[in-house]
């Protein structure tokens, strides 16, 4: 990965970026929803995969750790809904993702076997986005980052 990021790369970051961060309107119009964003106080210039990042790791986080498989579908219009990223974009996210959900639990050690398979989850995204593995993350629950078909 290079060094430093583009220009096309960054933008304005919210920098802690997750589903508490996010209201949507009682209302809400399937076809475009307007949500809001708040907390902003570490709102910077920054990388894009921080914020896709963090909103992904959260979601996989209340899968994983709290039994929340809704967060999934969440995740996967989240990620519709953002739109189409390069290859460089949605391996930082999922490298961002993974450490989401590593320091999610390191907070605590792992008592059950969900817990474990979440941090597994996490080393596995960090890794296997440093490695650039395209074909694993096809098959991988990070499948609609990559533009491809899956749960």
């Amino acid at each position: 990965m290079e060094s430093e990021a583009s220009p096309k790369s960054c933008h304005f970051s919210v920098s802690d970026t997750h589903s508490f961060s996010v209201l949507v309107p009682a209302d809400v119009v399937e076809d475009s929803p307007q949500l809001v964003i708040i907390d902003w106080e570490f709102a910077q210039i920054g990388h894009r995969a921080i914020d896709l990042g963090q909103m992904i790791g959260d979601l996989l986080e209340r899968n994983h750790y709290r039994g929340a498989p809704r967060a999934m579908n969440v995740m996967r219009s989240f990620v519709q809904g953002y739109g189409p990223v390069d290859d460089d974009l949605a391996f930082r996210t999922a490298i961002h993702a993974g450490v989401h959900l590593i320091c999610w639990k390191i907070r605590g050690s792992p008592v059950s076997a969900r817990e474990e398979a979440g941090m597994i989850l996490g080393m596995d995204l960090v890794l296997k986005g440093w490695e650039k593995d395209r074909r694993w993350f096809g098959e991988s629950v990070l499948a609609p980052l990559f533009g491809e078909a899956h749960v």
